[in-house]
């Protein structure tokens, strides 16, 4: 995925909040001076490897060449984040469950939670 020029997009640990070295993993964090709707240095939560080199587009810049995790143990499930926390206090109100397990699968274009 290419980077826009009028996006700025920093790669940090997760952790330290420092820069990654380039080719390491490190959660994506971008700054779009949009005069609607800025976003200053928001934190996605997603991990990604970025690289400069030339694409086999013919493009050149900065793009994320790997999606590679996610910081912390929220979901992302149509659009909207999904916290083990919510899931547990739903789960809380059924005595008879001890353990649980949630998966996320990507069927087509649908992103499906199942308990």
């Amino acid at each position: 995925m290419h980077v826009p020029a009028d996006v700025v997009l920093e790669l940090l640990d997760p952790e330290t909040r420092a820069p990654v070295a380039p080719g390491d993993a490190g959660e994506i964090v971008v700054t779009v001076n949009e005069p609607t709707y800025a976003l200053i240095r928001f934190a996605t939560g997603d991990v990604a490897i970025t690289t400069d080199e030339s694409c086999v587009c013919g493009r050149g810049g900065e793009r994320i060449v790997r999606l590679v995790g996610r910081v912390g143990d929220a979901v992302k499930v149509r659009g909207m984040f999904v916290h083990p926390r919510q899931v547990g206090e739903v789960i809380a109100r059924f005595p008879q469950v001890s353990r649980w397990q949630g998966i996320v699968t990507r069927e087509g274009a649908r992103d499906t939670f199942t308990l």
